[in-house]
């Protein structure tokens, strides 16, 4: 049976010669493995660009509950990036969301609208921001947390709980400024100015991926933070 979703794409392996295998979590289904045949081909004209990570599609796919890999009928991109693909900074976060969604996403099955909606609707306006960008990644992780079933209350429950599960007892001081700003970024929205210095931003972003890791056994080591240092200087 063919049905209509949108999806976003996070990521797709080489398969055989010319095909993919791509993972994509869609609005109607949750996350779905498809096939696409001859995408690699010269005669593809471009095609693969429609399967790079956290792209958006409108997508006519054969469902079939039985099967681990499912077939795509029709795609077409539904929100064509403007500026993520050319932007170094929102180039260098998408890379890292990509990764952290894939992981954390991987036993997402069934239908979840309002995760779908929230990584489409979060997509898209960091696609349009033109403010500083350099935290979005951090309130996009608070934010998800939302809807994995861990989100903070506040930073000092974050904290908390990291120093509890950490054997050495390792307790992370921040003056109280610094923690406005933390909480700021979790209950803030996205265009919220946050002047967060990178001292600050990076330690921040340790804790928020070992709080991850406290709640996502999937999730391990991220081989992209090391590119996102290297480009915020973090």
């Amino acid at each position: 049976m063919i049905s209509s979703t949108k999806g976003v794409v996070l990521s797709f392996i080489k398969y055989k010669e010319s095909s993919i295998i791509v993972r994509v979590f869609t609005e109607q289904f949750g996350l779905r493995t498809y096939i696409v045949n001859s995408v690699r081909s010269a005669r593809s004209k471009g095609k693969i660009a429609l399967y790079q990570p956290l792209t958006i599609l409108d997508l006519e796919v054969y469902e079939n509950k039985s099967k681990n890999i499912q077939r795509i009928s029709e795609v077409k991109c539904h929100f064509p990036y403007r500026s993520i693909p050319f932007d170094i900074s929102k180039m260098t976060i998408a890379i890292f969301i990509s990764e952290l969604l894939t992981k954390v996403l991987s036993d997402a099955g069934g239908e979840n609208k309002g995760l779908y909606r929230f990584l489409e609707t979060s997509l898209m306006h960091f696609d349009t921001m033109s403010v500083d960008v350099g935290h979005f990644h951090l309130q996009f992780m608070l934010k998800l947390s939302l809807y994995l079933g861990f989100q903070p209350y506040n930073i000092e429950e974050l904290l908390e709980q990291i120093e509890k599960e950490t054997s050495k007892g390792v307790r992370y001081v921040f003056s109280t400024e610094d923690k406005q700003m933390l909480n700021e970024l979790n209950e803030g929205n996205y265009d919220q100015t946050i002047d967060l210095p990178s001292v600050v931003r990076n330690v921040f972003l340790q804790l928020i991926i070992r709080y991850y890791q406290l709640h996502e056994e999937h999730l391990g080591n991220l081989k992209s933070l090391d590119v996102l240092r290297e480009v915020f200087h973090t």
